[in-house]
């Protein structure tokens, strides 16, 4: 995890500005305005999406000491972000495999080529460490479907359709994984 996010944390670096410009300037917009202690908001407009993303990256330019900066440990964030996806990848495959296959299923997660992504600023990163980790909730809820289990995936789901709108096919996953259980 560790080498893979530094080598992404490396290759965003090359990238010198915003690249699909319309997407990462309004995440960072309102990531900016979060930071300045405003509501979130893209030139002035209101932000419609989800405010996960833009709240972790607030102290992230609150901290750095310009935009530049700001905008490269963003995209080292995501680099990270997007690393830390083989936990619950390895996790999730232990509850299947052997340790030395799960290990495999994790690095092959994080050498996935969307990991490109994290060279932008843009939410694939937390998305994807996101609905791993959801995916791994929802298997532990099929497993034993205690209460706790169950707030606990409906938590890491909700970050995730917090963070991106698509996700909510998660809730979709966990309802008809739980009517097959039943």
């Amino acid at each position: 995890m560790v080498v893979a996010a530094v080598v992404y944390a490396l290759l965003g670096s090359r990238l010198e500005g915003p690249s699909v410009f319309g997407d990462e300037m309004i995440y960072l917009d309102a990531a900016r305005a979060l930071a300045g202690f405003d509501p979130p908001a893209v030139r002035d407009e209101p932000y419609g999406f989800g405010p996960i993303y833009p709240l972790l990256l607030a102290p992230v330019l609150a901290l750095a000491p310009g935009e530049p900066a700001g905008y490269d440990l963003v995209k080292a964030v995501n680099a990270v972000l997007f690393a830390l996806a083989a936990i619950p990848v390895y996790l999730l495959g232990r509850r299947l495999l052997p340790a030395a296959w799960s290990f495999a299923v994790a690095l092959l997660s994080i050498a996935a080529p969307s990991a490109l992504y994290t060279g932008f600023v843009l939410t694939e990163g937390l998305s994807y460490l996101l609905a791993c980790s959801a995916l791994l909730a929802i298997a532990l809820v099929l497993e034993r479907p205690t209460a706790g289990r169950q707030l606990g995936a409906v938590a890491v789901i909700g970050l995730s359709v917090a963070t991106r709108a698509q996700l909510v096919a998660l809730v979709a996953t966990l309802v008809l994984g739980l009517a097959v259980r039943w």
